[in-house]
């Protein structure tokens, strides 16, 4: 299979063969000697095709064309306030951009929505959390899991736990919400592969204080994950007022990967009610959203 970037490169190459033909009255019933083609209508200074061609190369940014016409759909400013309120995206009053064709770190703000093309039929919504200029880490708009658990009794006695109690337990990690969540995005074959590590602050006493490990669930390999109480508390709740970006402007709740370090049974999520990072009892069944990283 030829790549993206090669087939839209033959198709813009054909397209701008075509205006040099038309451009000189000449049509492709024939053989046509280079020589004897019309340049002048070309708007491309090359007086021949090798340079015509190689002049296209200069001017057309291939990995930006791949964006436009494949992965970026399209991309809005966040806005929560003003005559430019954009929240989700869908409202009138939202402003384009296309920050997504800049590699430079910080080019997409945080809250930035975009329409991601997650594989060759699907379309998900995001908003970005933090961009690395070549990367982006970016959260989906909605949740991808609902009606989940942060860990059910089943996958916690299948990972050794022996006292599960009525209220659950988190000292095994988020494991039931982290493998629907990595099932559901497997064909996601336009995101990045994440592999990371649930070992060192996992666990909360209050919203800015991540420091003790209460879980060890080890490195994993993902298309998406979970996002941690220090991202939120850096890219959407910041002082633990978050921002409507996070929760769907009010509409939506789901789990963080944190666990409660002072309280066994309970795990952080974002809560849509009062619009911050709450502690809920793991038998409970937010879902989550997906965090995935895309290149640029």
């Amino acid at each position: 299979m030829k790549e993206k970037g090669e087939i839209i490169l033959k198709i813009v190459l054909a397209f701008i063969l075509g205006l040099i033909l038309a451009g000189g009255g000449v049509y492709a019933v024939n053989l046509i000697n280079a020589r004897d083609i019309d340049y002048s209508n070309s708007k491309l200074s090359s007086d021949n095709v090798q340079g015509a061609i190689d002049e296209l190369y200069e001017k057309v940014d291939i990995g930006k064309s791949i964006n436009k016409a494949g992965k970026f759909v399209v991309a809005y400013t966040y806005s929560e306030s003003g005559s430019n309120q954009c929240i989700m995206g869908n409202e009138v009053t939202c402003q384009k951009n296309t920050c997504y064709e800049t590699k430079t770190t910080g080019s997409c703000p945080a809250g930035t929505i975009i329409l991601y093309k997650v594989n060759d039929t699907n379309i998900v919504g995001f908003n970005v959390l933090f961009d690395e200029g070549s990367t982006m880490t970016m959260q989906s708009q909605r949740k991808i899991v609902a009606n989940m658990q942060w860990i059910s009794k089943e996958d916690y006695v299948s990972a050794g736990g022996t006292d599960y109690g009525s209220t659950g337990k988190n000292d095994n990690g988020p494991l039931t919400i982290l493998k629907a969540l990595e099932n559901a995005t497997s064909s996601w074959s336009n995101v990045n592969d994440q592999t990371y590590s649930l070992e060192t602050n996992t666990g909360c006493s209050t919203y800015n204080s991540c420091i003790a490990n209460t879980y060890t669930l080890g490195s994993r390999t993902g298309k998406a994950r979970m996002i941690s109480v220090e991202e939120a508390v850096a890219y959407g709740c910041p002082n633990n007022i978050c921002k409507k970006f996070m929760t769907a402007n009010g509409k939506e709740y789901y789990w963080t990967s944190s666990a409660d370090s002072l309280h066994s049974s309970i795990g952080w999520y974002v809560n849509h009610d009062d619009s911050k990072l709450s502690g809920l009892s793991v038998i409970y069944t937010p879902g989550a959203r997906a965090v995935v990283e895309v290149s640029k």
